[in-house]
Parts: structure tokens; sequence; C-alpha cells
């Protein structure tokens, strides 16, 4: 009777007294270091989202074990940093005492969960000997200059009451407490990991990592190449600078440039649409804001200043309406000098190059609705390549064709020409503001409609294939004629309230009407939109879907806009639907042709870019240069649980490092006093014991730093400390190092992409440039594991459907939950648990163990068994390689049922078969291992031994091959039949049982056989008539 509780506890407890994974790290010849993240000591205990990442490792390490290699499998807990913290606060506990209860329990789950850690070596990133080489660390990079302190802004959590790093918000919360974070400035401790920022590019090519991971460092990396460009900024009456003017090509004079207060640099991907710079956008947080501001925009400014510092970073940038404030100041375009409005705006943030942008809306996206929305210009600068350029000056143009009036008002004192009437005029200056040329004609007559009378108005203007033509009520039929009439292309159509259908009080109007519509020129127009109000007469409504019906395009119907005239709705002085659909499109923001770009029009997108580049340079107004959206890691923390900033102020010295004799700077013991207080300065700040101190230079009086590292930095060169936990005149012991590391495999989840794997890596390549490594690659291979679900749902407390390790491990079996967890699905995806599903695993542990019955150490197995014996070992030993966990279960399920048919099962076979199992169900492998009751004398000793001493079994290649195929029969070429025939069979032999199937009789029966085409060892087929 398989008892699961009492073999596992046997086991667990006998692999730690025997040291049965504890390897010897000084005499190992073929070193295999096999790691999981490292775990935080959560009050909540193992959590099977860890328990997977630890499985997926060590199934690994416990295959690698038995093929022969020393394998290294150590545990340590990462106990520093804020999720200890807050768990104390809330408790009302100190982290101390609270740690050393959970970590005692982490440690009894582990130990009881079969895995195959040295717990010889295990380190705590709360221990004095441990974080002394933390501030080790710090202290070599301030001395390289990649520590370093400045005033920056920064993300503050008021939950945590403390400074978040860019990468520790999620969503635009804190990843911890889920509070909102707010902008402050404060002078904080950050490493240079932006020197690394191509090194840490480059190296993602050649690294065995998940593709996941890598495509999410490079986008967190971010690296893009263009040019920093100068712009003069002031809100004082403006003259031109002095610089060569590209399109005069004529220097200025210095007295020109003397209003001029401050100079912007800012990045571009795009230098070859500086033409197109229409407006400057500044983040709000800039530091020039204020300066700049005029004092009639001042009140403004502040206000809006204000209202988006309530907003976090995420929320700004995806925010899907954008809105700013013009600053009353000005800057100058220095391509050709034009006077641009300076805002701010929310979708420029501080914390992304230099915290302002040279706004091109026609060419990007977040511009263009900015424009459009505050009536900023639009200049197309660049056009796609499949466009016309007769001239490179190409400009939109936009006919405007006005209706009819039902009488002839012109002579009244208060008319308005039918022209600019309602929504028309307002049209006409927005789209001239887009760097539209709009046509927009009094037509004669408009009250008695002429049609060969409007006709030669429109005819002797230019329109083209980049017109727009908008028509309004008889104006819309107008259009439709004039273009059923001529062959143009044209951009867009758009028809408003637009009259077909005639009633009799419209007799007038008949022969303007009465034509015929030309479906062609749906095929000369690229978009057609038709607008009408639901409110609109009848007939009008009708019109407008007889329009659509013969032209096709999009019918868009409005509510309560009637006519589409003021006399309607006064809400038809504006018509911001019919401006949207005209701009539409009008942003292009891919490579093309240069236009309206002075000395680069006619270039392609690269060639422009090259030659404005070479012009800023030579004018000395900018430079080509590469831009990483990586920001400089952020380490200080105003908390108490972690280790002290190893930092001296000194006021006769200044800053500086502890020595390396003086480490560790102790983190005092606090019974009290030690919650965050919110003020910007750690609670040690109240600790005059630690604060006060001596210079390390002068010896005179100083102060120490009163904040705590990021617990990050104690998670990011851990594993180098597993291989010499207790030297304590090291960091890591050099030797053992070389031998051991860089990691051989290391698991975890993917949401660490961005934060400890970006961070290990850049704390790898340091300590490499220090000369204490020869590799910067800290991992072999990573693989990102997916994320485990109950039922289809992601796990939560509130939920109630958190799984625990513990509870599943008495109820089925920690072997019975890895194998479930492990057969779930590949390693990288996402899988559900469910209770009926980990206790088939189970049913499959108990069939294994029945299985022993059987053995029979004088039965010699039939050639099937042998061969699906070999062909799992081969399989099995493939899938180990791939990491294709799931599918390797799968195989050993399958031999177990062909096992279990079998009346006896032979020694040799019970051997291998074990073993094949050893990594997946350690705990019931060694107790049959162990019992292998039916054993020879000399086989009984070595059975003694632990399984894991054992070696991989080999797959004999001979015994693979099948001898017996699926014979595939086709008749006429369409399959009829399969049937189990010898490898080997003859075309003769293989015809005579084809027609001997009653499967393939009622095709053959009373045909005449043309001819018989015979594959060996696949197929026949049987040709017939």
């Amino acid at each position: 009777m398989y008892n699961h509780q009492k073999i596992e506890k046997k086991w667990a407890e006998k692999w730690v007294k025997d040291k049965t994974f504890t390897p010897d790290l000084e005499k190992a010849k073929d070193p295999y270091y096999a790691l999981f993240m490292f775990p935080y000591p959560s009050a909540e205990g193992l959590h099977i989202g860890n328990f997977y990442a630890f499985t997926c490792v060590d199934v690994m390490a416990k295959y690698k074990k038995l093929q022969g290699k020393d394998v290294f499998e150590p545990i340590g807990f990462d106990a520093f940093g804020i999720h200890s913290e807050n768990y104390a606060l809330k408790i009302n506990e100190t982290p101390r005492k609270m740690l050393n209860r959970t970590i005692a329990n982490f440690r009894n789950q582990l130990s009881s969960a079969g895995l195959g850690c040295d717990w010889t070596r295990e380190v705590d990133t709360t221990d004095p000997e441990y974080y002394k080489w933390t501030q080790w660390i710090f202290t070599k990079l301030f001395e390289k200059g990649l520590a370093y302190q400045k005033e920056a802004l920064l993300n503050w959590c008021p939950g945590c009451k403390t400074v978040l790093a860019d990468e520790q918000i999620e969503n635009g919360v804190c990843e911890r407490c889920k509070t909102a974070p707010e902008k402050k400035i404060m002078k904080q401790w950050f490493f240079r990991i932006t020197a690394y920022a191509q090194r840490l590019l480059d190296g993602l090519e050649t690294m065995d990592w998940s593709d996941i991971t890598k495509h999410a460092q490079r986008n967190w990396i971010g690296r893009s190449e263009g040019a920093s460009v100068k712009f003069q900024i002031s809100n004082s009456k403006l003259q031109t600078p002095q610089h060569r003017c590209a399109t005069t090509g004529q220097a200025n004079s210095k007295s020109e440039i003397s209003n001029f207060k401050y100079e912007i640099e800012v990045f571009t991907t795009r230098p070859d649409t500086l033409f197109g710079a229409t407006y400057f956008v500044m983040s709000p947080e800039h530091p020039l804001v204020e300066k700049i501001t005029s004092p009639e925009q001042k009140k403004e400014v502040e206000k809006y200043i204000k209202k988006t510092g309530a907003k976090s970073d995420l929320e700004r940038a995806e925010a899907k309406e954008k809105t700013g404030v013009f600053t009353g100041a000005h800057a100058i375009n220095p391509v050709n000098n034009e006077k641009i409005p300076v805002w701010i705006a929310d979708y420029v943030l501080m914390g992304y190059g230099t915290g302002a942008i040279m706004a091109v809306p026609a060419h990007d996206e977040r511009d263009f609705e900015f424009a459009e929305k505050y009536n900023l210009p639009i200049r197309q600068v660049v056009a796609g390549k499949t466009q016309k350029h007769k001239n490179t000056k190409t400009q939109k143009h936009c006919l405007i064709i006005h209706g009819s009036p039902r009488c002839d008002k012109s002579k009244d004192t208060d008319y308005t020409p039918d022209n600019i009437k309602h929504w028309l005029g307002w049209l006409k200056k927005r789209l001239e503001n887009n760097n539209y040329k709009v046509y927009n004609p009094q037509m004669p007559t408009p009250w008695e409609p002429d049609y060969q009378e409007w006709k030669k108005q429109i005819d002797k203007l230019d329109i083209n294939e980049n017109s727009v033509i908008v028509g309004h009520s008889a104006g819309g039929a107008f259009a439709v004629r004039w273009l059923s009439e001529n062959k143009k292309k044209i951009d867009k159509l758009i028809l408003i309230a637009a009259g077909k259908t005639i009633t009799d009080d419209n007799k007038r109007l008949h022969n303007f009407y009465d034509f015929k519509i030309n479906q062609n020129i749906k095929n000369r127009v690229n978009k057609i939109i038709i607008f009408v109000s639901e409110d609109e007469k009848k007939y009008r409504i009708a019109s407008a879907k007889l329009y659509q019906k013969e032209l096709g395009g999009e019918l868009r119907i409005l509510k309560d806009r009637g006519h589409f005239t003021v006399t309607a709705n006064p809400i038809n002085k504006e018509f911001p639907e019919l401006l949207e659909e005209i701009l539409k499109d009008k942003c292009f923001v891919g490579d093309g042709i240069n236009i309206n770009s002075d000395f680069l029009n006619g270039l392609e997108t690269e060639q422009a870019k090259e030659k404005m580049i070479k012009w800023l340079e030579e004018n000395e107004l900018g430079k080509g240069t590469v831009n990483y959206k990586l920001r400089d890691w952020c380490i200080s923390r105003q908390r108490y649980w972690g280790p002290p900033v190893p930092i001296v102020y000194c006021n006769k010295c200044g800053v500086q490092a502890v020595p390396e004799k003086d480490l560790p700077v102790e983190l005092p013991e606090m019974e009290k006093g030690w919650e965050p207080v919110g003020d910007g300065r750690g609670p040690l700040a109240k600790v005059n014991k630690f604060i006060k101190t001596v210079c390390p230079k002068c010896g005179g009086s100083a102060e120490r730093e009163p904040d705590v590292m990021d617990n990050f930095l104690d998670s990011a060169w851990y594993y180098f400390r597993y291989v010499s936990p207790r030297d304590n005149k090291n960091i890591f012991d050099k030797k053992l190092s070389k031998k051991w590391l860089p990691v051989d495999l290391y698991v975890g989840g993917n949401e660490h992409a961005v934060l400890h794997l970006m961070y290990t890596r850049f704390i790898a390549m340091a300590l490499h440039d220090l000369g204490l490594t020869d590799f910067d690659n800290p991992f072999k291979k990573f693989r990102a594991n997916g994320m485990i679900l109950k039922d289809g749902k992601k796990m939560s407390k509130s939920k109630g459907n958190v799984v625990n390790p513990e509870e599943y491990g008495a109820k089925v079996g920690y072997d019975a939950l890895k194998t479930y967890l492990l057969f779930l699905g590949p390693l990288n995806e996402d899988r559900s648990f469910s209770d009926s599903g980990v206790q088939g695993a189970k049913r499959w542990m108990e069939r294994i163990d029945r299985l022993e019955e059987k053995i029979n150490n004088n039965y010699e197995d039939d050639k099937k068994i042998i061969k699906k014996l070999h062909q799992t070992i081969k399989a099995v030993t493939d899938d180990f390689e791939e990491q294709k966990y799931n599918t390797a279960v799968a195989r050993l399920m399958k031999l177990t049922n062909s096992l279990s048919v079998e009346k006896n099962i032979s020694g040799q076979t019970w051997e291998k078969f074990l073993i094949l199992v050893a990594p997946f169900a350690p705990a019931l492998a060694e107790e049959l291992w162990s019992s292998f009751a039916k054993a020879t004398d000399d086989k009984a000793e070595r059975f003694k031994q632990s399984i894991f001493k054992a070696k991989w079994p080999k797959h004999n290649p001979k015994l693979i091959k099948d001898d017996i195929i699926n014979l595939v029969i086709q008749i006429n070429g369409k399959l009829r039949d399969t049937i189990e025939t010898p490898i080997n069979i003859s075309e003769k032999e293989a015809q005579k049982i084809a027609l001997e199937s009653d499967k393939i009789k009622k095709w053959t029966n009373g045909k005449k056989i043309i001819k018989v085409i015979f594959v060996k060892g696949k197929l026949i087929n049987i040709v017939i008539k």
C-alpha cells in the first residue's frame, strides 16, 4: 500500500542525513550548477508558483546527477526588503523576530518537499556576514564612479513611504503595496547602469535565455538612434538666434540673441522631420518650466502642474486624451528660424530623454492628437513613396461646396455669404491651420443653382489625387455629378445632407439634381463618407442611403444636427466630426520622401536623416546620437529593513565610502521607532549611536547615510556567495567561482525580467570589470516559467483559490504534486491546476508502486517491452535536454501502462524504469529501489545506496528500430485502410494482404486493377477502373 507521507518523510530526512545532495565543490570533476530564484520567506509559507519554479530546476538537477555530474543546487533566503518590513508592521512585530519564525517554517517546508538542495551552504541576506559584501559591492562601484548621488524627480510611494525604482511600478502602482506613487525631487543614491546599456543589449544576442525575457529587456533598455537638437527658448520678445539659417544661409548677429535665456536639447529619432516641428512640448516637471512661463500664463501653468502631479507616469503615457497648457514662451526651430509655441503636456515625461520634445504632428500620432485638439499647425514634411511627387512641395487641397439657400438674401444688411455660413468658415480656418490649401468659393445664384455655372467655377481649380471634396446639401449633389462626368481621382469625398431624391416643393432644383450617379467614382476616390442627421427630413435620409448604395463608403448618422445649419441647431457653428474625418490618416509615421523641407526635399528618409544630422553638426546646433530608455538604478530606500548604505558625510572631506576593514556597517536592532516616517529620511536618522561616527579619512566627526539599500542589490549577486558562504575575507572564493560559475540553469518568473534579471546582469558585468570574474553573463541558460492558475483563474486570497503546496503535499504527496505540475504543459506556458488532475497524478504513483509485485529477476521481457523501454529512454533523455518535462512524464505514464498489462517484469527493466522515474518522483523511486526484494545477492548490496548514485540508462539504437509498421492501403490515392505488417514485407505479400481486407474488397469487387504502386515500409496504392 502506497503511503506517501511515510515514504516522503523518511527519504527527505535520509537525504539530508546522508548528504545525498551535498557535493564536494573542491573535488568535483564535472560541475553542474542548478539554481532557482532566491525565495523570499513569506509569512504565508511556500507558494505554488515558487514551488513550480523550484521543481523545474530540481527535476533537471536530479537528471544531471544521474548522468554522473556533480550537481550543486543551493538554497537561501532573500529576507531583507519592504515585503518583510510591511508584513512586520501589519502584525506589530519587529522584522527580525518575524523572520526568525518565517525562515524556520520555509526551511521546514522546503526540506519536506523532497528538493535536492544543499542545506550546508544556506545564505540569508540579513546576516551581517552576507550584507558586508553587499556593502562592499557598493563601495567598489562608488570608487569606479558607478555609484553616485544626485537630485532627481523620483517615484515616491506614500504607502511604503520610500522611493521606488521605475521597475518597481506595475500598472501605475507600487508593485508591493499597490499604492499610486507620487513624484518628488529628492537627493538619492544611484547605480550608473546606463553606462552598461549597450553591453546589456549586445549580450542578449548570444544568451540562451527565454525569448520573452530577452524581448522584455530589449524594450526596457530601449535603444534609439537619432539626433540631439538645440532649441533656444525665451518668454521675452523673440529675436532670431545667431546661427546659419538652413533656408537663407545667412548668419545672424550676436545682438539678436540677447533675449534668448535658455537652450534645451531634445532627442529625436526623426531628424528628417525637423521642418515639420510646429510647436515645442516640455514635461510639467521640467525645471525650466517655472523660469520660462510668462506672467500671463503662470496661474494656468501652476494649476496644470498640480493636476498632472497626481497622475502616475503610466497613467499619463496611456491616457487616451492628451492635455496641456501654453506657457507663454516660444522656441526657435533651428532649421528655419520659425517661432513656435512652447507648451507643457502630460504626454511628455521627465524621466525619458530630456523631458522635452519637438512636436511634429504630421508624423507623430501623439503630437497629431494634441495639435488637433488645441488647433496647432500641422505641416506635412514626409510623404509615402507611393504618392506622386511632381514637386516636393505637395500640399493637400480641400474644396468646400456650400448648399442652396431657399431664397436670395444677398441684399440684406445682415447677409452672411453662403460659403462661410454655419460651420463652413470654421472648417476653412481649421484646415488652413493644418497646412491645407482650402477652396471655398461663393457659388453664383445659389438660390437658383445652375449646374453649368457652378461647373465653370470648379473646373478652374487644382483638384487632384491629394484633394478632399466636401459638399453640403446641394453642394454634395453637385460634387457627385461633377465627379460622375469627369475622371478625376481624389483622396476623399465627404457628403453632408446631400440631396438626390426631390419632393414637389423643390421643383426648382429638379434640373440640378437630375443626373445618373456614376458608380465608377468609388474606384477613383480613396474614401467616401456620408453624413446625415437622424432628425433630417425623410427624403434627405433616403438620398443619403441612395448615395451609399451606389457609391459605397461609410454612412455616419448623427443626432440632433438637422440639416447641419445653425438655424437647425446652434451646435452647427462647428463640425468636429467632419474635421476629424478630413484629417484622419493625415498623420504619416512611416518612412517616405521629404517634402516641404528645403534642402531635404526629394530625399528618402534615411538619406534625409543623414543630411540633417550633418547640417546640425556643421552648424553646432545638434549631433547624431544614441539614446536609451533605460534609467540609472535608484538604490536608496527610506526604510529600516535593509543593508545600510556604506557612506559617511564629513564636513571637511565630503562624501566618503566606508573602508572594507570597517564593513559591515551593521543595521542596529530596533525594538521601537523602526517604522517609516515619510519625511524623506529613513528611520535610522533618529538613531544617534548609528548616525554619529568618525570620518575614515581625517578621523573627525561625521554622519552616516540614514538610507538603506534596495533589496534587489542583495539578490543581484547571491549566486556568487553560495560557493563560499563562510569566507569572511573575500566576497567569494575565486578558485571555486571559476570552477562553478556561471550558473548552468536558472529558472524563475518572467515578471523579474527588468528587475532582478537586469540588475543581476549589471552586477555581473561590474564584477567582471573589477577583475573578479572571467564572465559577464551570470546564467548560461535561463528559462521563464509560466504562471499557475486555479481552475483557469488567477489565484488570490480574496477569491479563496490559493493552492497551498504543503496542503497538497499532505493530501497526495509531493511526488504526485511535482509530477502533476510538470505534466500540465510546457515549462514556459501558464497552466491550470485542478484537484481532479492532481488526484490523477497520485493514481499514477500508486500504479508504479503496484508494479513491484510483478518483478521477477529470472524473467526475460519480450521484445515488445524491451523495445518500448529503450524508445522511452531515448525520448525521455531528449525531452530532458529540451526541458520538455510534460512530454517526458507522458511517455513514462505510457510505459507504465505497458508494464501494467505484463504478468512479469524483469529486474533489468525495473531498474531502468525506476531511474527514469526518479527525477520526477524521487521518494517513491528511492523506496522501490531500496526494497528490490527479488534482487540477487550481488545486486542487493548496490540497492542499499541511493538511487541517485545510479547511472542514467542509455538506449540501444538497434532495439528501438521498428520491425512492425502500419501499412497504408490506398485506392486511387485515397486512404482506405491500414494494416500492421512486418517492415520488410514484399510488394507481392502487401498486395495479397490488402486485397483480402474487407475494407478494400468493397472498393475492388467488380473493378479492374490498372496498376499497383508500392513504397516499401510505407504504403501500397491500388489503381482501379
